[in-house]
Parts: structure tokens; C-alpha cells; sequence
């Protein structure tokens, strides 16, 4: 299968380069128009992405349509999003029959932290549709990897499956362990919320253009229950951010307007003095519970 997949691919690629260059489109960096050239990856992509029974792909950035034709083969529909007009036309004539491919032109993001509209409503009727089964497949510039991929996690029906396409540099931070540089509050968060797992490594000469950097594609299987209590995970981020603005300080000190700080670190076996890059998530999480309980009503209001 993969095999088939990698050489359809690079024909559609053969493709759809020669329709950019007779349309004159020229990609802009601002956006992070460095499109997969690579079947071999892409079927790695696909593999990733594979599941039983019909699903919603949503597909973050269609560019030229290359792999959202691969995507099409998959049981389901696919709702792709494209915030270039002129691209998204070259994608168009690409992906013309393709009776189960809707197009949206518009931005993923309401700004900088918040999902938009259209693609929150693809969410819920792929959800109300196929029972659940709503995948994410983006190739994401790294101004909005961050956001974008927190944002579908904290979602209230949250894709159950993310195969994403960042900088090597995300992808690190998304996968840190515990004392690390890389280790803050995006990685405790995403860790919480999902299992975060490596696919390939793609470098920069299976791009068009190539970028200068390499980039991961990794998969992200939410986790039943992460987000589930509102209350007390909005108090847990709102505590794991503000250890993290001061990561090297001991947390006695960060969060020295809560009670019972010290005590709680020794009820997880763990020094009074520690800081939060120290902690892993699920250490983090027990005890973000217990001080949160030690100072009701106060957790996410009295951390700076």
C-alpha cells in the first residue's frame, strides 16, 4: 500500500507543480508555504492517519491539493482549510470531482489562542456524523503550530487523532521529558492531554520550496479525560504557565500566595524546594489538585 501511495503521490505532485508554475503563484514565507514534495512520507502520513471505519479528516493548509487527494482515498470525507485564495484556487482545479472533499477558505485560528468558528463546526458535524471519528492531518507553519495543536486538545470534542507536521524545534518542546530546556508548559499541557508519539523526520530537500529547517511529523492520541473536569484543568494550566514564566524559582516561591505548596511537594515524595521543571505532567497534575483544594476558589486567580 505505501508504495502505491508514494508513487500517486509524486505524480499528483508532478502535477500540481506544473499548475503552480502556469498560474505564477509564488509561496510566501509569512504563511509557511514549503509543501511536501516526498510520496514516501506522505505514506507514512497516510499510515499514521489509517483507522477502521469512516472518518472526518479535517486537513490543516491544502496547498496545491497533493495530499489531500491521498487523504481522499481514506473511508470518510475530508473538510480541507486554506487561508491563501490564490493557492487555494490552483487546489481547486486539483481536487475538482472529488465528491467527498469540501474546500473552506479561511483561517483555523480567531486570533491568537482560539479555534475559528468553521473549523469547530467541522469538528462537530464530523463528530455527529461518523460517530466520533474526526482526525486532524496539517502540515503547521510555526507561528501557529503551538496555539493550533493546544487549541484541538483543549477542544470540547476533541479530534481523536492529530498527525501534525511541525518544526523539529516544536516537535522537541512537544516531547520533553522532565529537566530539560526544551521542558515548559507546552509540553506538560500536551502531554496531559494526549500521547505524543514521532512518525518520520522529514529534512528540508522534501520540500518545495525547502526550508531551512528540519521538520517531525508526529501523531497525538488524546487522552480519555483530560480536559473533562473544566474547572480544575483551567486552574492546572493557569498554575503550570505561571511555574514555567519562572521556571527556575522553587514553586514555594512562584506560587508563595497559595497555602500549602510545601506540603503537597512532600506528599508526592518530592523536596519543598523543587521547581516545576522538575515535575512531570501527571506529578504536576496531583499536585495542582491538592493546593488547588487547599485554597478553593483561589488557585487561578492567586498564581502570578
Amino acid at each position: 500500500m505505501s508504495e502505491d501511495v508514494a508513487s500517486r503521490f509524486a505524480a499528483t505532485w508532478r502535477e500540481s507543480k506544473a499548475r503552480l508554475r502556469e498560474s505564477g503563484f509564488r509561496p510566501r514565507r509569512n504563511l509557511g508555504q514549503n509543501f511536501l514534495t516526498d510520496g514516501r512520507v506522505a505514506a507514512r502520513i497516510l499510515e499514521a492517519a489509517a483507522a477502521e471505519g469512516k472518518w472526518r479528516t479535517l486537513e490543516i493548509g491544502t496547498g496545491p491539493g497533493t495530499l489531500t487527494r491521498v487523504l481522499a482515498d481514506l473511508p470518510g470525507d475530508v473538510v480541507t482549510f486554506e487561508i491563501d485564495p490564490r493557492i487555494a484556487e490552483v487546489a481547486a482545479e486539483a481536487l475538482s470531482g472529488l465528491e467527498s472533499v469540501h474546500q473552506i477558505l479561511g483561517d483555523c485560528l480567531a486570533g491568537k489562542h482560539r479555534l475559528a468558528e468553521p473549523l469547530l463546526e467541522a469538528i462537530r458535524e464530523g463528530a455527529a456524523r461518523y460517530e466520533g471519528r474526526v482526525r486532524v492531518v496539517a502540515n503547521l507553519p510555526y507561528s501557529i503550530a503551538a496555539p493550533l495543536i493546544l487549541g484541538l486538545l483543549e477542544a470540547e470534542i476533541c479530534p481523536r487523532r492529530l498527525i501534525v507536521m511541525v518544526q523539529r524545534e516544536v516537535a522537541e518542546r512537544l516531547m520533553a521529558a522532565p529537566g530539560g530546556k526544551e521542558y515548559g508548559a507546552l509540553s506538560v499541557l500536551c502531554q496531559w492531554l494526549a500521547l505524543v508519539e514521532r512518525v518520520v523526520e522529514v529534512p528540508p530537500d522534501r520540500f518545495w520550496p525547502a526550508p531551512e529547517v528540519r521538520s517531525t511529523v508526529l501523531r497525538l492520541e488524546p487522552r480519555s479525560g483530560g480536559a473533562d473536569d473544566r474547572a480544575h484543568y483551567r486552574a492546572y494550566k493557569s498554575m503550570v504557565q505561571s511555574g514555567f514564566r519562572q521556571r527556575r524559582k522553587m514553586l514555594t516561591s512562584v506560587w508563595r500566595g497559595l497555602s500549602s505548596v510545601g506540603a503537597s511537594l512532600e506528599a508526592l515524595g518530592k523536596d519543598a524546594r523543587a521547581r516545576i521543571e522538575s515535575l512531570t505532567p501527571e506529578e504536576q497534575w496531583t499536585l495542582c489538585a491538592s493546593v488547588a483544594s487547599a485554597n478553593p476558589g483561589g488557585a487561578t486567580q492567586k498564581t502570578p
